[in-house]
C-alpha cells in the first residue's frame, strides 16, 4: 500500500510540474500590520489560469472561475483574508535568492469568496527565471508613506530556464540612432540608491534601489534639449521584458542622470530600448490650431452632463490619426479647496502610443491672449484630457495641440554596480 501511495504522489507531483503549477501542502502567511493576512496558495507559468479553491469556512461559489493572458505569465495565488470595511492595500514583489533586485507584480485579478476574503492572481511580467526558487513579499503603502513587511515565503520556480541566447553587450559610450536623432548612453547603473532620499529608504532593500541611466542626445550631430526621454523598455535574454516611466533629473544633482524603477536581474546584459519625444520644434503638419473653444458654465451636474454628451467643435487629420475637439468646462472643485478650474479633451480613433506617437498640448489661452497656467493632464489610448487651475474668467479659449511621431534607440548594454 505504501509504494502504491508513494507512486501515486510522484504522478501527481511530476503532472504539476509539467504544468507549470506548484501547490503549496502547507500555505505560509503573512500578517500585516493592521491584521489582514495574504496566505500564498500557489504559483502557476502559463496562459489560462484557474483560480485555486481554498476551502474556507462560509465560502460561496462567485465568478469568475480563471482568466485568461495574453503571453505566458507567472500568476502567484493569495488568499487575502481582512475586515469587511478595510481592504487591505499592499503591492506584491518578488526578489531573487541574492535580493539583487525586487519586480512588483504589474496586474492583479480577483475572485471574491465571501465577504472580507478574496483569491488573487498576482501577474509578474518579470522574475528570476534562472533560479530554482525565489522569495515573494509585500510592500504597504499607508498614511505613514511605505511600509515593509519584513517576512519574504520562498516559492519553487514553475518556469525555470535552464538555457538561453547569449547576448554581447557593447562598451559604454556606445551611440545609436533612429533617423536624424543619435542618442550616446554613456552609462547605465543598476541598484542606485534613490535619488529623492526618502526617509524611510532601506538601501539594503533592491524595492528602494533605481537604475540611473546617462545618456547625450544630437540631432543631425548637435545636442539638443528638446527630445526629451518618455520610456523605457528593459529585457533580459531569458525572456523577462518590462516597461517603466523616467524620473527626470533632479536639478540639484550635479551629474545628471535619469532614474526608473525597476530594472531586470544584474547578473546578465540587457536589451534597453529608449522612446524619445519632442517638446518644442513641430512642422506645420503636425500641428492643429482652433480658436474661440466654448467653455460651459453652470451647476456641476448641468454642466458635467452637457460636457460629456456634447459633439466635437472641431476635428482633424494629423499623421493620419483622426483628431477630435470638444468644449471646455468650467467648475469648482471641492477637492482643490474650492478652487475653480477648467477642463478641456481631444479624442483620437487610434491607440498613438501603438502607432509610435505622442500627444502634446502646445499652448492654451484665453480670449484676451494669456497663457493658461497650472496644468495636469490625463491620458489613455483614445483620450487626452488637460486641467488648468484658477484659470482666467474667459468664454473661449484657443489651442494648438500637436501628434508627432516619437523615435526609439535601443542598447545591448552589461548594467554596471553601483
Amino acid at each position: 500500500m505504501k509504494k502504491a501511495t508513494s507512486f501515486l504522489a510522484a504522478v501527481a507531483v511530476a503532472a504539476a510540474v509539467a504544468g507549470g503549477i506548484f501547490w503549496l501542502n502547507r500555505p505560509a502567511t503573512i500578517t500585516l500590520p493592521d491584521g489582514a493576512r495574504v496566505t500564498l496558495l500557489g504559483v502557476e507559468f502559463g496562459k489560462h489560469h484557474v483560480y485555486p479553491d481554498p476551502k474556507i469556512p462560509g465560502e460561496r461559489d462567485l465568478s469568475p472561475m480563471s482568466f485568461d493572458t495574453t503571453n505566458d505569465t507567472l500568476v502567484v495565488w493569495v488568499l487575502q483574508e481582512h475586515k469587511a470595511d478595510h481592504w487591505p492595500d499592499y503591492q506584491a514583489v518578488i526578489y531573487d535568492r541574492r535580493k539583487t533586485a525586487c519586480l512588483n507584480s504589474s496586474t492583479r485579478e480577483y475572485r471574491t469568496i465571501k465577504r472580507g476574503a478574496e483569491v488573487a492572481g498576482l501577474e509578474f511580467n518579470a522574475f528570476p527565471r534562472a533560479d530554482r526558487k525565489f522569495f515573494f513579499g509585500v510592500v504597504l503603502w499607508g498614511n505613514q508613506g511605505e511600509q515593509r513587511v519584513e517576512k519574504k515565503l520562498s516559492v519553487a520556480n514553475p518556469a525555470r530556464r535552464y538555457s538561453y541566447p547569449a547576448w554581447t553587450p557593447r562598451p559604454l559610450p556606445d551611440t545609436q540612432a533612429d533617423g536624424d536623432l543619435q542618442v550616446t548612453l554613456n552609462r547605465l547603473t543598476a541598484a542606485t540608491p534613490s535619488p529623492y532620499g526618502h526617509v524611510d529608504d532601506n538601501l539594503e532593500d533592491p524595492a528602494d534601489r533605481y537604475v540611473r541611466i546617462d545618456f547625450t542626445v544630437r540631432q543631425n550631430g548637435q545636442v539638443v534639449t528638446n527630445w526629451q526621454p518618455q520610456q523605457v523598455e528593459t529585457a533580459d535574454a531569458t525572456g523577462n521584458h518590462i516597461r517603466s516611466f523616467l524620473n527626470n533629473p533632479r536639478p540639484d544633482d550635479p551629474a545628471g542622470g535619469y532614474y526608473y524603477q525597476s530594472g531586470l536581474w544584474p547578473t546578465q546584459p540587457w536589451k534597453v530600448r529608449l522612446e524619445f519625444s519632442r517638446t518644442t520644434g513641430f512642422s506645420p503638419d503636425e500641428t492643429f490650431t482652433i480658436t474661440n473653444v466654448p467653455v460651459l458654465r453652470g451647476p456641476p451636474r448641468q454642466v458635467w452632463n452637457e460636457w460629456t454628451n456634447s459633439a466635437a467643435v472641431a476635428d482633424t487629420v494629423l499623421h493620419g490619426i483622426s483628431l477630435k475637439v470638444f468644449p471646455a468646462v468650467l467648475s469648482t472643485n471641492r477637492f482643490q479647496n474650492g478652487r475653480r478650474n477648467v477642463a478641456f479633451k481631444f479624442t483620437t480613433d487610434a491607440d498613438l502610443e501603438a502607432e509610435g506617437l505622442r500627444f502634446s498640448l502646445v499652448s492654451a489661452t484665453d480670449d484676451q491672449g494669456r497663457e493658461l497656467q497650472n496644468r495636469t493632464s490625463r491620458h489613455d489610448p483614445h483620450s487626452h484630457l488637460f486641467l488648468f487651475i484658477e484659470p482666467p474668467d474667459t468664454q473661449t479659449l484657443n489651442f494648438t495641440v500637436a501628434v508627432h511621431k516619437s523615435r526609439f534607440v535601443e542598447f545591448t548594454v552589461d548594467p554596471a554596480k553601483p
